[in-house]
């Protein structure tokens, strides 16, 4: 979703121009039966699609936006870069280049989190701050920590298993899996998160909704 959604279609197109596009039914060798069909891509597509179009007037009245950057010192004579996003997989590894890592940016005690992407069934989860507030540090980590219990949660609840990288074979994707969320398209190490949306609704909750890069 967002600048890089041209990734998914350039590898949707190679697995799409595969000389084998019947479809494939095997066991790996860890026993995870391997069902990849043209139809998956053209599902995944239409899932893509549907997150980049999505409306979000529900959530409430749009009061702010969070962006995410990381500041890369540039070698002698180079400037530095910057990368408008971080990993949701590791961002421990990156924190010590996030710009404003330590600034309130959330000046709310308990926030609520909308995750929805590359999710089927979407949750929201509350979070509450212990020091009167939200900086771009904590609030990162605080979504990678949710992420990671939810793919492990979507792995120990799901029937049809993912697909491990090395062994797909007509397309490089995540499968779909039928677990809790129906999680589908990409692996956690895909995800980097470039900003928040805040929300306010008029009950006064503030919802936070997740601009992810894949």
């Amino acid at each position: 979703m967002g600048n890089r959604l041209f990734t998914v279609f350039f590898f949707l197109l190679l697995g799409a121009c595969s000389q084998n596009q019947n479809r494939m039914s095997s066991k790996s060798n860890s026993g995870i039966a391997i069902d990849s069909t043209i139809d998956e891509q053209k599902t995944i597509v239409s899932l893509e699609n549907a997150q980049t179009n999505k409306v979000t007037d529900d959530l409430g009245k749009l009061i702010g936006k969070i962006e995410f950057e990381l500041q890369l010192k540039g070698q002698k004579n180079s400037q530095d870069s910057i990368i408008p996003w971080i990993s949701l997989e590791t961002p421990d590894a990156e924190i010590k280049n996030l710009k404003n890592a330590k600034e309130i940016i959330l000046a709310f005690d308990k926030v609520t989190l909308v995750i929805d992407y590359p999710l089927k069934n979407a949750t929201r989860i509350e979070l509450i701050s212990t020091q009167k507030g939200f900086s771009r540090e904590q609030l990162i980590l605080e979504i990678s920590k949710e992420y990671h219990r939810i793919y492990k949660e979507e792995e120990a609840t799901a029937t049809i298993k993912t697909i491990p990288i090395s062994e797909r074979k007509t397309m490089y994707n995540r499968n779909q899996t039928n677990g809790k969320y129906g999680i589908w398209g990409h692996d956690l190490g895909d995800l980097d998160l470039s900003e928040i949306l805040v929300y306010k609704t008029p009950e006064g909750k503030i919802l936070l909704s997740l601009d992810i890069e894949s």
